[in-house]
Formats: C-alpha cells, structure tokens, sequence
C-alpha cells in the first residue's frame, strides 16, 4: 500500500508533510548529488521561479527535466538558458538519482511519485524540490563529505608529489578542506572558486584567508599568478564544459615550464571529453577507492596541446606530461 498524505495547514507544513514521508520511505540524498555543483547553482532558482505568480503550472516540466526526461529547450522560456548547461551527458548518473526523487506520477515509479493514483499537485512536487535543496546544501553533511574527500585526494597527492615549500594554486577549492591541508604541509597555497557561498564558509570555518582567497574564476588570476605556480589542483574536476577551455589555457599561463598539474575525478569518462579522436592526453596513474562507491582517478599533467573537435584553442605554452 502506497504512504498516503494530506496537507493540513493547522497541522503540518507542506513540506513538514512531504518531510514525513521522506523519512518514513528512508530515502538517500546521495554524495553524487551532494556534490553536483550545477545542480545546487540551479535547483534553488528554478524553486524560486515556480513560486512567483502562477508559475507553479510549470513545477512538472521542471521535475521532468530534472528527470531527465525532457531537455532545456522544453522548460519554459525563463528557464531555459539556465538549464542549458545542465543537457550535457555528464550529468546523466544525477538525473538518474534525481528520478527516484522528483517523479511526478504513478508511472514515473520514484518513490516520491504515488500519489493516491493521480497526477502530483503542483504544490507537493515544489515542496518536494524545498526538500531536496535543504538536504543538498545542508552545511554539516557537506562538511562531512568534504573532510572525506579531502583524506582521499591529500594522501593520493602526497604519495606522488611532495607540496612542502611549493607554490600551489587550489583551483574550484569550495570549502578549502585540501587548501588547509596542503598549507598544513608547508604549501604557500592559493585558493580560487567562484562559488561565492563557498568562499564565505571556507573563510568561516577558517580553512583559508582573505589574502590567500580569489573567490573568482582561475581565468581571472592568470596575470596575478603567470609562470610562476609550481603545483595546480584541481580536485574533483568540475569545470563547466563551455569554459573548460579557456580554463586549461589559464592553467597553462600560469604554470612554471616545470610545474605539475594534477587533477581528480570520479568519472572514468572524463578522458573522452577532453581528447581528440580518442587520443587520451591524460595518464591514469591511480585508483583511490576508498569513500567512495566510485574509484577516484588521479590525472597527471594533462597535454595541453592540439584539443580538437569542439575544442579549437591556442595554448600560449604546452605543458608536457611527467611523472610525478
């Protein structure tokens, strides 16, 4: 028998009802969805949107995209810029997750998506979207994802290079977990992320210092920083696909003829969409499974060179790889 619910105003909330539920259904915000920037830059503005005016009309279009199900250009005009970015391959494995969540009828079949055999009101899928960004941007789980990772990507680091007296440029540092650690290690390290609300708690938590912070993107830092970082990061690569160009080109401006660019994922894809015709310009020298269901690969010293395809930039000066 499916959970039935009611929304009483003398009562519970709606979403202190949708809150029930979740609980009695036990369902997981996954770390995968934890750590999607994209999907907490955009989840919030799309709630926003169907809470002004009569705009609640559109609440199923957006879970389906959410979904998977529909692209951008089916949201509503408002909306589609902003979710463009969210179309590309890459965030498949999130709208899968995303699907057990925010599906919207019986057939959909996510666990949120019964509803007394109806289509969902308007008002449960928004209140379930509240849900879903409060668990995203809960401050003490990102926190404790964050030192995870942070045990993970520093000890990879390490075991191949060594940070003591380095110049290291932190790139999309969010709350600055591997910039304290790698500073703790005798780095002179920089921190670089855009994310406004991560650079505030990074500051907060004190993980990093104004003079050492640059909330901004690492194209803006190219002429602060030129040939002279010895080590860049990039932890967890999440570089937006339509700047990623331009990133490596300021990853390259900056780097000494000798310096090391190292960068972690989990996606084993990652090769493919930076190559060109197959040629994989990055080496694979390890596999970090712990805290994670999925490995961590650590990429060495990407070849800035000739990037196809979608790809046409000039690099003012090639990195070739090495080993670290």
């Amino acid at each position: 028998m499916p959970l039935n619910i009611s929304f009483s105003p003398s009562s519970y909330s709606q979403i202190e009802a949708i809150e029930q539920r979740f609980v009695a259904l036990k369902p997981e915000v996954s770390d995968t969805l934890k750590a999607c920037a994209e999907l907490k830059l955009l989840l919030p503005q799309f709630i926003k949107f169907l809470k002004d005016g009569d705009n609640a009309r559109h609440s199923e279009d957006v879970a389906h995209f959410l979904m998977g199900k529909i692209d951008a250009r089916q949201l509503p005009p408002a909306l589609r810029a902003l979710g463009k970015t969210f179309n590309h391959h890459e965030y498949q494995p999130v709208k899968t997750e995303l699907y057990e969540l925010v599906a919207t009828h019986r057939h959909d079949r996510g666990i949120m998506g019964y509803f007394l055999g109806r289509d969902e009101p308007r008002e449960k899928t928004i209140a379930k979207l509240e849900w879903l960004n409060a668990r995203l941007n809960d401050i003490n789980e990102s926190k404790r994802i964050a030192k995870a990772r942070q045990a993970d990507n520093i000890e990879l680091l390490v075991s191949k290079t060594d940070v003591n007296g380095k110049k290291v440029l932190d790139v999309g540092s969010g709350l600055c977990f591997n910039s304290a650690a790698m500073s703790n290690l005798g780095g002179d390290v920089y921190s670089v992320d855009p994310d406004n609300d991560a650079t505030t708690s990074a500051l907060a938590l004190g993980n990093t210092t104004l003079e050492k912070l640059r909330p901004t993107l690492v194209e803006d830092v190219v002429e602060e920083f030129r040939d002279s970082v010895d080590l860049a990061t990039v932890f967890y690569f999440l570089i937006p696909f339509d700047v990623r160009d331009s990133a490596f080109k300021a990853l390259c401006a900056v780097m000494k003829q000798d310096g090391k660019v190292v960068i972690t994922t989990e996606d084993d894809d990652l090769k493919n969409s930076i190559v060109e015709h197959g040629t994989n310009y990055f080496s694979s020298v390890a596999a970090f499974p712990r805290g994670s269901k999925d490995p961590i690969r650590l990429w060495n010293d990407p070849v800035f060179g000739v990037f196809g395809g979608l790809w046409q930039i000039t690099l003012e000066r090639p990195i070739k790889p090495s080993s670290i």
